[in-house]
């Protein structure tokens, strides 16, 4: 399923850019559930879920997340923390 940038993300997760055909663009971006999707990058891209969030702990100063991109994910978790 294609997500539209301004869309509440369904998940925590990755988020691959994809053009108007689907097509990943090669860019990602780490997204909290509920959170809106970033600006689009031109028109015509959307999103599309790449890897799920699994486990989540929302302190920060024992974050731990079950991927292999960490650093954006910090970002992710900081907003959940605050919530």
């Amino acid at each position: 399923m294609i997500y539209r940038p301004g869309q509440p993300a369904p998940e925590s997760g990755i988020y691959e850019i994809v053009d108007i055909k689907e097509r990943s663009i090669g860019a990602e971006r780490a997204v909290a559930k509920g959170d809106p999707l970033p600006p689009p990058v031109g028109a015509g891209y959307g999103y599309r879920l790449k890897t799920r969030v699994t486990t989540v702990y929302t302190s920060v100063s024992s974050a731990s997340v079950l991927t292999s991109t960490a650093t954006e994910y910090a970002g992710v978790l900081e907003r959940l923390a605050k919530k």
